[in-house]
């Protein structure tokens, strides 16, 4: 009996609690997009032996392979982790040719190896 209480309510439940939480995640997102403009800015990305540097015309990041905790490799990405949540995100379709892929592949070698800045301490 108490089962047969429960259950129902708790399908009432499941049923708003899934549309409302795709809704807002859809919401935050356009929300954090809107309030982030410079997210839209275009932006250039090099990289050599030392580094990766991304550029918009506002900003200019130069980032030592050694601050890299790690890469990820995806059909279409490359994911730089900067940490668990900082990620640079560097698509496939940037680069000219699948050479280039390659290239940048080779100098992914290079995260968490010996550069001339000594690492950040951890917090």
């Amino acid at each position: 009996s108490r089962g047969k209480i429960f259950f129902p309510f708790f399908m009432l439940f499941c049923g708003f609690l899934v549309p409302y939480t795709s809704l807002y995640q859809k919401i935050h997102l356009k929300k954090l997009w809107t309030t982030n403009q410079h997210l839209a800015w275009p932006h250039r990305m090099t990289a050599d032996n030392r580094g990766a540097v991304f550029q918009t015309t506002h900003t200019r990041h130069e980032i030592s392979w050694q601050a890299y905790k790690k890469h990820v490799e995806t059909p279409h990405l490359f994911l730089l982790y900067l940490s668990n949540q900082g990620i640079h995100i560097v698509p496939k379709r940037a680069f000219a040719d699948e050479s280039q892929v390659n290239e940048f592949r080779a100098l992914l070698r290079n995260i968490g190896t010996n550069s001339q800045q000594p690492p950040l301490p951890e917090p």
